[in-house]
Protein backbone atom coordinates (compact mmCIF):
# COMPACT_ATOMS: atom_id res chain seq x y z
CA UNK A 1 0.00 0.00 0.00
CA UNK A 2 2.62 2.50 0.55
CA UNK A 3 4.12 2.27 -2.61
CA UNK A 4 0.71 1.94 -4.34
CA UNK A 5 0.36 5.79 -2.75
CA UNK A 6 4.12 6.59 -3.85
CA UNK A 7 3.31 5.88 -7.29
CA UNK A 8 0.24 7.97 -7.00
CA UNK A 9 1.08 10.89 -5.58
CA UNK A 10 4.32 10.92 -8.10
CA UNK A 11 1.58 10.39 -11.32
CA UNK A 12 -0.76 13.51 -9.36
CA UNK A 13 2.40 15.39 -8.96
CA UNK A 14 1.58 18.40 -11.77
CA UNK A 15 -2.33 18.03 -10.46
CA UNK A 16 -1.23 18.87 -6.60
CA UNK A 17 1.27 21.85 -7.90
CA UNK A 18 -1.99 23.27 -9.88
CA UNK A 19 -3.91 22.97 -6.41
CA UNK A 20 -0.96 24.79 -4.36
CA UNK A 21 -1.34 28.15 -6.76
CA UNK A 22 -4.83 27.59 -6.30
CA UNK A 23 -5.43 27.45 -2.48
CA UNK A 24 -4.54 30.12 -0.71
CA UNK A 25 -1.69 29.14 2.23
CA UNK A 26 -2.41 30.10 5.63
CA UNK A 27 -0.18 30.53 8.95
CA UNK A 28 0.45 26.78 8.94
CA UNK A 29 3.80 24.72 9.22
CA UNK A 30 3.81 20.97 8.22
CA UNK A 31 6.51 18.44 8.88
CA UNK A 32 6.47 15.51 7.04
CA UNK A 33 8.48 12.18 8.05
CA UNK A 34 8.09 8.90 7.72
CA UNK A 35 7.69 7.73 10.99
CA UNK A 36 8.52 9.42 14.62
CA UNK A 37 11.59 8.11 14.91
CA UNK A 38 12.82 10.14 12.49
CA UNK A 39 14.97 12.83 14.62
CA UNK A 40 15.25 15.64 12.57
CA UNK A 41 11.57 16.02 12.32
CA UNK A 42 10.90 15.27 15.74
CA UNK A 43 13.51 18.03 16.41
CA UNK A 44 12.15 20.37 14.43
CA UNK A 45 8.47 19.71 15.92
CA UNK A 46 10.15 19.96 19.30
CA UNK A 47 11.89 23.72 18.57
CA UNK A 48 8.31 25.04 16.68
CA UNK A 49 6.33 23.99 19.54
CA UNK A 50 8.19 26.31 22.14
CA UNK A 51 7.83 29.64 19.65
CA UNK A 52 6.04 29.17 16.40
CA UNK A 53 2.85 31.71 16.52
CA UNK A 54 0.91 29.75 13.79
CA UNK A 55 -0.18 25.92 13.64
CA UNK A 56 1.62 22.85 13.47
CA UNK A 57 1.12 19.91 12.20
CA UNK A 58 3.47 16.93 12.00
CA UNK A 59 2.27 14.38 9.06
CA UNK A 60 3.65 10.85 9.74
CA UNK A 61 2.85 7.40 7.55
CA UNK A 62 3.28 5.47 10.93
CA UNK A 63 1.31 6.57 14.27
CA UNK A 64 1.57 3.41 16.36
CA UNK A 65 0.09 6.07 18.89
CA UNK A 66 0.38 9.37 20.24
CA UNK A 67 1.81 8.03 23.05
CA UNK A 68 4.69 6.74 21.00
CA UNK A 69 5.31 9.92 18.90
CA UNK A 70 5.16 12.27 22.20
CA UNK A 71 7.99 9.38 23.84
CA UNK A 72 10.65 9.08 21.37
CA UNK A 73 10.53 12.60 20.29
CA UNK A 74 9.81 15.09 23.39
CA UNK A 75 7.05 16.82 22.08
CA UNK A 76 4.32 18.18 24.07
CA UNK A 77 1.05 16.17 23.97
CA UNK A 78 -1.50 19.43 22.56
CA UNK A 79 1.02 21.72 20.98
CA UNK A 80 1.14 19.93 17.79
CA UNK A 81 -1.25 18.04 15.56
CA UNK A 82 -0.30 14.75 14.59
CA UNK A 83 -2.18 13.45 11.63
CA UNK A 84 -1.91 10.76 9.28
CA UNK A 85 -0.49 11.83 5.82
CA UNK A 86 -2.38 8.92 4.28
CA UNK A 87 -5.87 11.05 5.01
CA UNK A 88 -7.93 13.72 3.28
CA UNK A 89 -7.50 16.07 6.52
CA UNK A 90 -3.47 15.47 6.01
CA UNK A 91 -3.20 16.05 2.99
CA UNK A 92 -5.73 19.57 3.31
CA UNK A 93 -2.93 20.44 5.72
CA UNK A 94 -0.88 20.21 3.07
CA UNK A 95 -1.99 22.41 0.85
CA UNK A 96 -2.78 24.88 3.48
CA UNK A 97 0.88 24.96 4.59
CA UNK A 98 2.95 28.25 4.21
CA UNK A 99 5.63 26.19 5.23
CA UNK A 100 6.66 22.62 4.45
CA UNK A 101 9.75 20.57 6.40
CA UNK A 102 10.41 17.17 4.92
CA UNK A 103 12.83 14.30 5.23
CA UNK A 104 11.31 12.39 2.56
CA UNK A 105 9.10 12.53 -0.84
CA UNK A 106 5.49 14.36 0.71
CA UNK A 107 2.91 13.24 -1.95
CA UNK A 108 5.25 13.36 -5.23
CA UNK A 109 7.13 16.46 -4.40
CA UNK A 110 5.07 19.21 -5.94
CA UNK A 111 7.27 22.39 -7.02
CA UNK A 112 6.50 25.05 -4.13
CA UNK A 113 4.62 28.17 -5.62
CA UNK A 114 6.47 31.30 -4.61
CA UNK A 115 4.26 32.71 -1.35
CA UNK A 116 5.45 28.87 0.44
CA UNK A 117 8.68 27.65 1.61
CA UNK A 118 9.96 24.52 1.37
CA UNK A 119 12.15 22.94 3.01
CA UNK A 120 14.19 19.69 2.26
CA UNK A 121 15.62 18.02 5.88
CA UNK A 122 16.07 14.76 4.35
CA UNK A 123 17.38 11.89 7.04
CA UNK A 124 21.36 12.36 6.57
CA UNK A 125 24.37 13.14 4.46
CA UNK A 126 26.90 10.71 4.19
CA UNK A 127 29.15 8.05 1.73
CA UNK A 128 26.67 7.13 -0.24
CA UNK A 129 25.89 7.46 -3.19
CA UNK A 130 22.51 8.86 -2.98
CA UNK A 131 19.84 6.29 -5.47
CA UNK A 132 17.32 9.04 -4.13
CA UNK A 133 18.74 10.67 -7.59
CA UNK A 134 15.48 8.98 -9.00
CA UNK A 135 13.53 11.91 -6.87
CA UNK A 136 15.68 14.54 -7.78
CA UNK A 137 12.39 15.94 -10.08
CA UNK A 138 10.40 15.43 -7.20
CA UNK A 139 11.98 16.78 -4.35
CA UNK A 140 11.80 20.44 -5.11
CA UNK A 141 12.92 22.74 -2.19
CA UNK A 142 14.01 26.20 -1.52
CA UNK A 143 16.07 24.96 0.91
CA UNK A 144 18.53 21.26 1.92
CA UNK A 145 20.03 20.97 5.39
CA UNK A 146 23.21 19.48 5.63
CA UNK A 147 25.89 18.69 8.53
CA UNK A 148 28.85 18.73 6.29
CA UNK A 149 29.39 20.77 3.68
CA UNK A 150 30.74 18.20 1.54
CA UNK A 151 27.95 15.67 1.41
CA UNK A 152 25.10 18.67 1.64
CA UNK A 153 26.64 19.83 -1.70
CA UNK A 154 26.81 16.15 -3.13
CA UNK A 155 22.97 16.16 -1.82
CA UNK A 156 22.34 19.08 -4.13
CA UNK A 157 23.35 17.55 -6.91
CA UNK A 158 21.09 14.62 -6.16
CA UNK A 159 18.49 17.27 -5.74
CA UNK A 160 19.03 19.20 -8.48
CA UNK A 161 18.51 21.73 -5.56
CA UNK A 162 19.42 25.44 -5.73
CA UNK A 163 23.22 26.01 -4.16
CA UNK A 164 21.96 29.27 -2.73
CA UNK A 165 19.67 27.46 -0.21
CA UNK A 166 22.56 25.21 1.11
CA UNK A 167 21.91 25.05 4.88
CA UNK A 168 24.94 23.75 6.97
CA UNK A 169 23.41 23.43 10.39
CA UNK A 170 23.87 20.30 11.33
CA UNK A 171 21.21 17.58 11.20
CA UNK A 172 18.25 18.77 13.71
CA UNK A 173 18.52 15.32 15.23
CA UNK A 174 22.19 15.80 16.88
CA UNK A 175 20.27 17.83 19.97
CA UNK A 176 18.85 15.07 21.04
CA UNK A 177 22.45 14.94 22.73
CA UNK A 178 21.64 17.56 24.84
CA UNK A 179 19.39 15.81 26.16
CA UNK A 180 20.87 11.91 26.77
CA UNK A 181 18.97 9.27 27.84
CA UNK A 182 18.41 8.66 31.72
CA UNK A 183 19.68 5.60 33.79
CA UNK A 184 16.03 3.95 33.60
CA UNK A 185 15.58 4.43 29.96
CA UNK A 186 19.16 2.39 29.28
CA UNK A 187 17.54 -0.30 31.57
CA UNK A 188 14.49 -0.42 30.00
CA UNK A 189 16.44 -1.00 26.96
CA UNK A 190 18.41 -3.91 28.67
CA UNK A 191 21.43 -1.41 28.73
CA UNK A 192 23.59 -1.46 32.27
CA UNK A 193 24.16 2.16 32.73
CA UNK A 194 27.18 1.36 35.11
CA UNK A 195 29.17 -0.44 32.24
CA UNK A 196 30.49 1.40 28.93
CA UNK A 197 28.40 0.40 25.77
CA UNK A 198 29.02 0.30 22.14
CA UNK A 199 26.60 1.12 19.87
CA UNK A 200 27.15 -0.77 16.76
CA UNK A 201 23.98 0.81 14.05
CA UNK A 202 25.00 -0.11 10.69
CA UNK A 203 23.26 0.55 7.52
CA UNK A 204 21.29 -2.11 5.39
CA UNK A 205 22.68 -3.47 2.18
CA UNK A 206 19.40 -5.42 0.86
CA UNK A 207 16.28 -3.39 1.81
CA UNK A 208 13.32 -5.54 3.59
CA UNK A 209 10.37 -6.54 0.65
CA UNK A 210 7.89 -4.06 2.74
CA UNK A 211 10.24 -1.07 2.44
CA UNK A 212 8.06 2.20 1.74
CA UNK A 213 9.66 2.67 -1.84
CA UNK A 214 10.02 -0.95 -2.70
CA UNK A 215 13.28 -3.32 -2.61
CA UNK A 216 16.13 -2.71 -3.12
CA UNK A 217 19.91 -3.78 -3.32
CA UNK A 218 22.91 -1.85 -2.19
CA UNK A 219 25.46 -4.63 -2.48
CA UNK A 220 25.65 -8.18 -3.83
CA UNK A 221 26.38 -9.50 -0.01
CA UNK A 222 22.52 -8.96 1.81
CA UNK A 223 24.41 -10.09 4.86
CA UNK A 224 28.55 -8.98 5.06
CA UNK A 225 28.44 -10.09 9.29
CA UNK A 226 28.67 -13.64 8.89
CA UNK A 227 32.13 -14.16 10.54
CA UNK A 228 30.66 -12.18 13.46
CA UNK A 229 28.04 -14.47 13.56
CA UNK A 230 29.86 -17.74 13.61
CA UNK A 231 32.38 -16.24 16.15
CA UNK A 232 30.02 -15.47 18.92
CA UNK A 233 32.40 -16.96 21.55
CA UNK A 234 34.85 -14.77 20.68
CA UNK A 235 32.89 -11.97 20.55
CA UNK A 236 31.12 -12.87 24.18
CA UNK A 237 35.24 -13.34 25.80
CA UNK A 238 35.86 -9.75 23.95
CA UNK A 239 32.89 -8.15 25.96
CA UNK A 240 32.83 -10.54 28.71
CA UNK A 241 36.28 -10.00 30.48
CA UNK A 242 36.22 -5.82 29.95
CA UNK A 243 32.43 -5.83 31.33
CA UNK A 244 31.57 -3.95 27.75
CA UNK A 245 28.64 -4.01 26.40
CA UNK A 246 28.00 -4.25 22.36
CA UNK A 247 24.76 -2.53 21.38
CA UNK A 248 22.99 -3.06 17.99
CA UNK A 249 20.27 -1.15 16.74
CA UNK A 250 19.65 -2.11 13.29
CA UNK A 251 18.44 -0.06 10.24
CA UNK A 252 14.70 -0.42 10.23
CA UNK A 253 14.92 -1.42 6.56
CA UNK A 254 17.47 -3.72 6.70
CA UNK A 255 16.58 -7.72 5.62
CA UNK A 256 19.31 -9.49 7.28
CA UNK A 257 19.27 -10.58 10.61
CA UNK A 258 21.70 -8.77 12.88
CA UNK A 259 20.48 -10.57 16.34
CA UNK A 260 23.56 -11.97 17.56
CA UNK A 261 24.45 -13.70 20.91
CA UNK A 262 26.42 -11.95 22.91
CA UNK A 263 24.68 -8.16 22.21
CA UNK A 264 21.91 -6.01 23.48
CA UNK A 265 19.35 -5.48 20.60
CA UNK A 266 16.87 -2.12 20.24
CA UNK A 267 14.58 -1.45 17.72
CA UNK A 268 12.14 1.56 17.24
CA UNK A 269 9.44 -0.45 19.56
CA UNK A 270 11.99 -0.85 22.39
CA UNK A 271 12.74 2.98 22.06
CA UNK A 272 8.95 4.15 22.19
CA UNK A 273 8.19 1.78 25.02
CA UNK A 274 11.53 3.21 26.94
CA UNK A 275 10.67 6.84 25.91
CA UNK A 276 13.35 7.67 24.36
CA UNK A 277 14.94 8.83 21.34
CA UNK A 278 17.85 7.04 19.22
CA UNK A 279 20.58 9.91 19.46
CA UNK A 280 19.71 9.96 23.15
CA UNK A 281 21.05 6.64 23.62
CA UNK A 282 23.67 7.16 21.78
CA UNK A 283 24.81 10.14 23.80
CA UNK A 284 25.20 7.70 26.37
CA UNK A 285 27.56 5.55 24.32
CA UNK A 286 31.30 5.08 24.63
CA UNK A 287 31.62 4.65 21.34
CA UNK A 288 30.03 4.18 17.44
CA UNK A 289 30.22 1.17 15.36
CA UNK A 290 29.09 1.73 11.69
CA UNK A 291 29.81 1.20 8.22
CA UNK A 292 28.59 3.31 5.28
CA UNK A 293 26.13 5.32 7.15
CA UNK A 294 25.34 8.63 8.06
CA UNK A 295 25.11 8.41 11.76
CA UNK A 296 28.66 9.13 12.00
CA UNK A 297 28.86 12.30 11.01
CA UNK A 298 26.20 13.19 13.46
CA UNK A 299 28.24 11.79 16.25
CA UNK A 300 31.35 14.19 15.50
CA UNK A 301 29.52 16.58 18.13
CA UNK A 302 30.52 13.92 20.97
CA UNK A 303 33.92 13.58 19.91
CA UNK A 304 34.22 9.36 20.69
CA UNK A 305 36.05 7.22 18.90
CA UNK A 306 34.09 5.85 15.59
CA UNK A 307 35.36 2.77 13.92
CA UNK A 308 33.95 1.43 10.85
CA UNK A 309 33.22 -2.15 10.29
CA UNK A 310 33.49 -2.72 6.54
CA UNK A 311 33.51 -6.83 5.92
CA UNK A 312 32.03 -6.07 2.58
CA UNK A 313 33.89 -2.65 1.43
CA UNK A 314 35.00 -4.10 -2.38
CA UNK A 315 31.48 -4.88 -2.86
CA UNK A 316 30.05 -2.01 -1.82
CA UNK A 317 31.96 -0.12 -4.06
CA UNK A 318 30.64 -1.26 -6.51
CA UNK A 319 27.00 -2.13 -5.61
CA UNK A 320 25.99 1.56 -4.62
CA UNK A 321 29.53 3.01 -3.97
CA UNK A 322 30.39 5.99 -2.75
CA UNK A 323 30.03 9.83 -4.09
CA UNK A 324 33.54 11.09 -3.12
CA UNK A 325 36.43 9.34 -4.12
CA UNK A 326 38.82 7.28 -1.93
CA UNK A 327 36.78 6.35 1.07
CA UNK A 328 39.36 5.43 3.00
CA UNK A 329 40.68 8.65 3.16
CA UNK A 330 37.51 10.28 5.07
CA UNK A 331 37.28 7.71 7.23
CA UNK A 332 36.94 9.03 10.89
CA UNK A 333 38.77 5.85 12.49
CA UNK A 334 39.79 2.42 11.90
CA UNK A 335 38.10 1.06 8.96
CA UNK A 336 37.59 -2.68 10.26
CA UNK A 337 37.98 -5.46 7.80
CA UNK A 338 37.30 -9.02 9.63
CA UNK A 339 35.94 -10.03 13.23
CA UNK A 340 39.92 -9.86 14.58
CA UNK A 341 39.71 -6.33 14.09
CA UNK A 342 36.40 -5.64 15.32
CA UNK A 343 37.39 -7.42 18.81
CA UNK A 344 40.72 -5.07 18.48
CA UNK A 345 38.83 -1.88 18.83
CA UNK A 346 36.06 -3.28 21.50
CA UNK A 347 39.50 -4.40 23.52
CA UNK A 348 40.86 -0.36 22.82
CA UNK A 349 37.73 1.36 23.96
CA UNK A 350 36.96 -1.67 27.08
CA UNK A 351 40.67 0.17 27.85
CA UNK A 352 39.31 3.73 27.69
CA UNK A 353 41.62 4.06 24.39
CA UNK A 354 40.82 7.04 21.43
CA UNK A 355 43.78 5.75 19.14
CA UNK A 356 42.24 8.31 16.42
CA UNK A 357 40.49 11.66 17.48
CA UNK A 358 43.10 13.36 15.37
CA UNK A 359 42.02 11.60 12.70
CA UNK A 360 38.54 12.85 13.68
CA UNK A 361 39.87 16.24 13.69
CA UNK A 362 41.17 15.97 10.26
CA UNK A 363 37.99 14.81 8.53
CA UNK A 364 35.96 17.03 10.36
CA UNK A 365 37.96 19.86 8.44
CA UNK A 366 38.05 18.12 5.67
CA UNK A 367 34.44 17.59 4.73
CA UNK A 368 33.11 20.68 6.38
CA UNK A 369 31.42 18.82 9.24
CA UNK A 370 28.79 21.04 12.11
CA UNK A 371 30.69 19.82 15.21
CA UNK A 372 28.09 21.23 17.71
CA UNK A 373 24.61 21.00 18.97
CA UNK A 374 22.04 23.93 17.94
CA UNK A 375 21.55 22.70 14.90
CA UNK A 376 17.54 23.16 15.17
CA UNK A 377 17.92 26.61 16.42
CA UNK A 378 21.30 27.72 13.54
CA UNK A 379 18.65 26.16 10.77
CA UNK A 380 15.09 27.91 12.04
CA UNK A 381 17.30 31.19 12.68
CA UNK A 382 18.74 30.49 8.74
CA UNK A 383 15.10 30.36 7.65
CA UNK A 384 13.81 33.21 9.34
CA UNK A 385 16.62 35.54 7.91
CA UNK A 386 16.01 34.42 4.47
CA UNK A 387 12.31 34.54 5.19
CA UNK A 388 12.73 38.73 6.34
CA UNK A 389 14.59 39.32 2.49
Amino acid sequence: MPRLLNRLSRTLRPLIGILLWIVPPKRLTVVYSISAFEGNAGEVVRWLETGSSGQIVWLLDEIPSQNSVRAVSGTKSGASAVVSKRSFRGFWYFLRADTVLFTDLVFGGPKPPRNRTFVNLWHGDGPKVDTTAHFSAGTPAQFTVAGTIAWGTEKLKSFNAPSDGLIVSGNPRIDQFDRPASDDQLRALGIDPDRPFVLWAPTYRHTRLDSPHGAWKDSRVADPFDEVRIRNADLAKSLAHPGLQLVVKSHPLDKANLDFAATIQIANDDLASAGVGLYQVLARASALLTDYSSIWTDFIPLNRPIALYCPDLDDFSVGRGFDLPDFESYSPGPILSDADDLFAFLGEIAAGIDSSQSRRMKVVKLLGIVDETGATSRLMSQLSSWNDR
